[in-house]
């Protein structure tokens, strides 16, 4: 309870959606439907990047670049996201468009780790920067398996998305194998954290940092 009431006063919209997802996920696990869900995840991803790639429609979601602010209250945040008007979700669209142009320009084998901050600024479309675009704290792009393809190239997101799947597959079995009340829970709890952390991931690159990363290996192992 403390902890769900902490989320929420964070004002932190992806922890408090990521708690809403753990439920979910909690059943999916419960009902041995993690490969069909997967599945379907794959399905929902592949099909809504190729609708933004094709004839170029994600440049239809390019920001008013004045009315693009940071915003105090809750309520106003949420507002602005959907709007796209909110200048932490437009920045992250300003540098995923940086990093798809980076991509088609080495696919197979990525910039290499560590590159995209001193690479992404020739790959930018103007039509998408925001107050915030200098990037004064030297960040990445904001989503780790873009992150991934971008300086490992198409290799090294597979095998990253792989290791994931592998994950949840085995996760999802060793649950349902454990006999022990005590050990199903442990097992489950990682599997939501582990779950947690893919989700944070798409719009964050937290999994080489010290306060995510060891949970993400720990939940795995």
């Amino acid at each position: 309870g403390l902890y769900i009431t902490g989320t929420y006063f964070s004002y932190t919209r992806a922890a408090i959606l990521s708690m809403v997802l753990a439920v979910i996920i909690y059943f999916v696990i419960k009902l041995r439907l993690v490969v069909p869900s997967i599945m379907i995840t794959i399905l929902i991803d592949v099909t809504g990047v190729s609708a933004l790639l094709y004839n170029n429609n994600y440049m239809r979601m390019n920001p008013v670049y004045e009315r693009t602010i940071s915003h105090q209250r809750f309520d106003k945040l949420i507002s602005a996201t959907y709007k796209m008007e909110d200048i932490s979700t437009m920045e992250r669209v300003y540098r995923w468009v940086a990093g798809v142009q980076m991509i088609k320009d080495k696919p197979l084998m990525g910039f290499g780790p560590g590159t995209f901050y001193a690479s992404y600024g020739g790959y930018t479309v103007s039509s998408f920067q925001t107050y915030v675009s200098n990037n004064p704290d030297n960040s990445t792009v904001h989503n780790y398996y873009l992150l991934t393809f971008i300086e490992q190239g198409l290799f090294g997101f597979l095998i990253f998305v792989s290791l994931c799947i592998a994950v949840l597959v085995i996760g999802e079995r060793t649950y349902h194998r454990t006999r022990d009340a005590r050990d199903k829970i442990i097992v489950m709890a990682a599997m939501l954290s582990f779950c947690i952390i893919l989700l944070l991931n798409t719009i964050n690159d937290m999994i080489e940092t010290d306060k995510v990363g060891p949970f993400f290996f720990l939940s795995m192992a």
